[in-house]
């Protein structure tokens, strides 16, 4: 990402690669910090030295929020109770190979029931091809969801 930007040594980047696969693991409930692990975890075959700062001061936010969680109100469920799917995305937002993030949440009446970041594999030409993918990417889960439900 930067010119003189070093890699980390080999017990550094194990620590990295350690630390960035566990956070994998709850970063469906991190919503917050969803993009930044997804970020960080696009870095792990070589990590550089502005990958291991931008590590620490992902972890320094989460212990001041690791108290904090998703409330659900009670709330009249009836005939108008919907499920929406709201996807937004973020053309070329990665440096490294210019392809776009989205993210998607699904919502059932305003109640989240599932949030994710995800890259977009097409290298996408306009803001507007990156949000049709994205929205592409929206309706298939919706409709996952749908089967399920």
């Amino acid at each position: 990402m930067y010119d003189n930007d070093l890699e980390l040594d080999d017990e550094k980047a194990k620590l990295y690669r350690s630390v960035v696969c566990t956070l994998l693991y709850p970063a469906s409930r991190l919503i917050t910090a969803q993009h930044g692990i997804r970020e960080l975890s696009t870095e792990l075959k070589s990590p550089k030295e502005s990958s291991g700062a931008r590590l620490e001061r992902l972890v320094r936010y989460l212990t001041t929020v690791r108290y904090h969680g998703l409330k659900f109100k009670k709330q009249k469920l009836g005939k108008k109770a919907t499920c929406t799917v709201r996807t937004d995305t973020n053309w070329a937002d990665s440096k490294i190979d210019r392809k776009s993030v989205g993210c998607l949440h699904i919502l059932y009446s305003s109640h989240l029931l599932y949030s994710r970041v995800f890259g977009i594999d097409i290298t996408t030409m306009s803001s507007g091809e990156s949000a049709l993918y994205g929205g592409v990417s929206g309706v298939a889960d919706g409709l996952h969801l749908q089967d399920v439900m």
